[in-house]
């Protein structure tokens, strides 16, 4: 029997056999109490990992994604050096219809002989002014995405992959938002400058002049245009007109005519034969951009009404319809060229983030981690 006392001291040996037992049953209970409280407390480890990679980082992100951290040795990256923002133009700003070819077998020593309503008249003119559209909505592309490119990610911390692309994703939709209002703006600006100065056309379709018989001086008069009419039949007109000294928006839709006429003062614009031709979606007005903006390119997407236009205009022969097939484009050829400039004559974005460069410029020395493991579990050491 388990005795922890002496044979002489003055206890009973009984009593010391029991004071022993509840001794060592008093140990016990207490070892397994200290056991199992140290086993329920939770305890926080934290781990280093030196010169982390981009693939330990992700690593680290997807296993203890509230507690790594990256100190970042440089805080701050450049858009220009970590996204790929471009975008991609309506396939009439890169075909060969806003070309110097096309522009100058549209126009002979005879265009200013031709009617107001004469698509030839204007033509040249319309397609010179869709090139510069094109120009422009290039280059407040590029000056956009300039100021875009300048503009910096700022984290002391490396951030994860879904942080910096819901972020940079959210920049990009504000940059588009913010260059197209912008552009917008800077437009409506500039056609109200021009509306307000009412420019006179040397094709003579808004305004023309007359000289006054036995004096030096001229009288000038306004050009009247039709207000509607039925393009079946074009001589079929309504009585409204239009009249280009109250606005600038006049329109009729443009034809080819075997036909030349002197310009009578007051006298609304007609003519007494039939059209050759209808360019079906293109008008003529008051001025070659007012009637361009209203105007469709759908003829050019058609191969049989282009071949008609080269023919009658003695156009440029090699030149291709537009590709109607294209399963991108998200305008349809009846689209007008104001909606189209109105949206900077743009199909799409393409956008790309590339994390990895990323990360690299961020460069973390070190990445730091925690876990809560219990008593007698193992560690888990991350390779």
């Amino acid at each position: 029997n388990l005795n922890l006392y002496d044979d002489d001291d003055t206890l009973t040996l009984n009593t010391q056999l029991l004071s022993t037992r509840v001794l060592i049953i008093s140990l016990s209970i207490a070892l397994l109490l200290i056991l199992l409280f140290t086993g329920i407390i939770p305890q926080t480890r934290v781990i280093t990992v030196s010169s982390p990679s981009v693939n330990n980082f992700e690593n680290l992100i997807n296993s203890y994604p509230t507690t790594t951290m990256c100190r970042c040795s440089q805080t701050s990256v450049l858009y220009s050096q970590i996204v790929s923002l471009n975008a991609r133009f309506h396939q009439v700003c890169s075909s060969d219809f806003v070309s110097e070819e096309w522009f100058s077998s549209l126009f002979n020593v005879n265009t200013s002989n031709y009617y107001p309503l004469d698509f030839r008249l204007m033509a040249s003119a319309q397609f010179q002014i869709l090139s510069i559209l094109c120009r422009m909505s290039r280059q407040a592309v590029i000056d956009a995405l300039k100021e875009y490119a300048a503009t910096a990610i700022l984290s002391p911390n490396a951030l994860s992959r879904d942080v910096v692309t819901t972020y940079i994703g959210t920049s990009i939709e504000q940059f588009q938002k913010t260059t197209l209002d912008s552009f917008r703006s800077h437009i409506h600006f500039i056609l109200s400058l021009l509306t307000e100065h009412r420019f006179i056309s040397a094709l003579r379709t808004n305004f023309y002049t007359r000289g006054v018989l036995g004096s030096n001086n001229f009288v000038t008069f306004p050009a009247i245009y039709p207000q509607q009419v039925d393009i079946t039949q074009s001589s079929s007109i309504l009585s409204e007109t239009c009249q280009c000294d109250r606005t600038n928006n006049c329109i009729y839709p443009a034809g080819i005519y075997n036909q030349t006429k002197s310009i009578i003062p007051n006298e609304i614009f007609s003519l007494d034969v039939s059209p050759l031709f209808m360019i079906p979606g293109f008008q003529v007005g008051c001025l070659p951009q007012n009637a361009l903006f209203q105007s469709t390119l759908e003829c050019f997407y058609n191969q049989t009404c282009l071949d008609i236009v080269i023919s009658l205009t003695g156009a440029l022969r090699t030149i291709s319809p537009l590709n109607i097939s294209n399963s991108n484009s998200r305008f349809s050829p009846t689209t007008t060229i104001a909606v189209l400039f109105d949206n900077l004559m743009i199909e799409s974005w393409e956008d790309s983030i590339d994390f990895a460069t990323y990360f690299q410029i961020c460069a973390p020395k070190t990445c730091s981690y925690s876990y809560v493991q219990r008593f007698a579990r193992s560690y888990m050491e991350f390779p």
